[in-house]
């Protein structure tokens, strides 16, 4: 499973609504579209911040990043 598609089942998991996890992430919208979508990849610190709200271990959304990154 993708980083982006493990995002949005995290995400809909708690039902939440794009804009209720961009206000606890500080980020619009947009932004968390975006990364549930694939079509931005978040940087570590944003991923890590995923995993403290979503209280996953952030090695199962890292492992993901260390594989998109060269």
């Amino acid at each position: 499973m993708s980083l982006s598609e493990k995002l949005r089942k995290l995400r809909d998991n708690r039902n939440w609504s794009q804009q209720t996890l961009a206000d606890m992430m500080r980020m619009d919208r947009s932004t968390v579209s975006r990364y549930e979508t694939g079509r931005s990849i978040p940087n570590y610190q944003t991923v890590v911040r995923f995993a403290e709200i979503y209280q996953v271990d952030k090695e199962y959304l890292v492992e993901e990043l260390d594989q998109l990154l060269p």
